[in-house]
């Protein structure tokens, strides 16, 4: 392709957000060989189904073999969830400290095993170690493949349906018949095909969680001026004041420095974590500038709710109070709704009350012959049933 470009258009194609592989030196290699100024990036959700199986096929459970003390729900409640906040790292010295402390905890866990081998795998190896979620530094570009591998499955097909080719034949048939018809399909049938990744687009941003996090959000409370930008509260930390303590724990962290051992590591996580930074950048000159942040969703959606309240801080004040007054109305017709006795509530309330009062008197009755019952009627209601 590389070749290709350059003859026929005399132009050298890169790759801005990096070449994104799976665990295959095969891939790799080629990649440095053809690309040695692209970086390559590592697949996560190839990494995340080692730890998980399930009935949706959404894993291979291929680390399950290597438990020594543990069951396989210490590999999806543990070890998967520190994958996921090796994953969330925003700087490469918060994910070395944590990667650190994540291995310290296997090892004391009796899973020595599991630890040298996912970190031989995909911790100290420079060509399968880049899958932080930020790494290639472009909003929108993960390290995952998952539109390719969908790619790949209508190519190949499955048990559910036939592909474009027959894979598996010999050479002769695959070279003469197959890829040409793949290479047919794809120019005729995929004629066009236009993505457009807009940035905290409006429609896809107005949405009521957003609302929500709005009122809740204090601007004096749950925002903090923070060099060229904002440090911003996320949902769940709404009213922590963000003070000078805070904020050296959230430069620490990402500094990869931690005064705690391996068992606090969720801490050293989430004070990273619980703050967004939120700042406003204009990468076309065509364009207004846009506010961008820094946490996992904004990378994977170009949209979050703590860079959503400073770009449309003008429409949000009207639309959120709507929002909060529909809301607030369907709570009250459905809690008086509920609390609207019918014509059957009635009628069980006097077949409960009938079969009471047909029990035989006390042993010991009160002084004025009364029985409490716990459920009654008043006389005024009795015509009703």
């Amino acid at each position: 392709m590389k070749c290709a470009a350059r003859d026929l258009f005399g132009i050298n194609p890169r790759f801005k957000g990096g070449i994104i592989s799976d665990h295959t030196e095969v891939f790799v290699n080629a990649f440095q060989e053809i690309f040695p100024k692209d970086q390559v990036l590592q697949c996560f959700p190839h990494i995340i189904r080692k730890f998980r199986i399930d009935a949706k096929r959404e894993g291979n459970g291929q680390y399950m073999k290597l438990l020594k003390n543990n069951q396989s729900f210490w590999l999806w409640d543990k070890a998967e969830e520190d994958v996921y906040m090796l994953r969330g790292c925003r700087s490469q010295p918060m994910f070395d400290k944590l990667k650190d402390m994540i291995l310290a905890s296997w090892t004391h866990d009796g899973e020595q095993d599991l630890a040298d081998t996912f970190r031989k795998s995909y911790l100290d190896n420079d060509l399968f170690n880049k899958w932080r979620y930020n790494v290639s530094g472009i909003p929108g570009c993960i390290p995952q493949n998952n539109s390719h591998e969908r790619s790949n499955l209508d190519t190949k097909g499955c048990a559910a349906f036939p592909g474009i080719i027959k894979a598996g034949q010999n050479m002769t048939a695959m070279l003469n018949i197959e890829f040409p018809s793949l290479v047919y399909f794809n120019s005729i049938e995929r004629t066009e095909v236009e993505r457009n990744f807009p940035i905290l687009d409006e429609m896809k941003s107005m949405k009521p969680a957003l609302f929500e996090y709005y009122l809740e959000f204090d601007k004096l409370v749950d925002c903090l001026q923070y060099k060229d930008g904002f440090l911003v509260n996320r949902e769940y930390n709404l009213g922590e004041p963000i003070d000078a303590i805070r904020v050296n724990r959230y430069e620490s962290s990402l500094d990869g420095e931690f005064e705690l051992d391996y068992s606090e590591r969720h801490f050293f996580y989430y004070r990273v974590n619980e703050l967004c930074f939120v700042t406003k950048k204009q990468l076309d000159p065509k364009q207004k500038p846009f506010f961008t942040g820094s946490c996992f969703h904004f990378y994977n959606h170009l949209t979050c709710n703590h860079a959503a309240v400073f770009q449309y801080a003008d429409e949000l004040p009207t639309l959120a109070k709507k929002i909060s007054q529909e809301k607030q109305g369907r709570k009250k017709r459905r809690i008086t709704g509920l609390e609207r006795p019918n014509k059957y509530q009635l009628r069980k309330m006097a077949q409960e009350q009938a079969r009471l009062t047909s029990i035989g008197t006390f042993d010991n009755p009160s002084p004025n012959h009364e029985m409490c019952h716990p459920i009654t009627q008043t006389q005024d209601k009795a015509y009703l049933v």
